[in-house]
């Protein structure tokens, strides 16, 4: 998952989603709102690269 090192259970956790909301945002079958994406940012210590790059980040 992104290099992250978590799962999708992980990672929905970390910015308070369920597990179907992450694996949606992560193969691009729904938008990530720009909040979840900066939420994680901050948590994982990745730099924030814009939110139309979420999706393609996240793979």
């Amino acid at each position: 998952m992104g290099g992250a090192g978590l799962t999708h259970a992980a990672a929905a956790v970390l910015v308070h989603a369920n597990t179907r909301s992450w694996q949606k945002w992560e193969a691009g079958e729904r938008e990530m709102h720009p909040a979840f994406w900066e939420l994680f940012c901050l948590k994982t210590g990745r730099s924030n690269t814009g939110h139309n790059t979420a999706a393609r980040t996240l793979k």
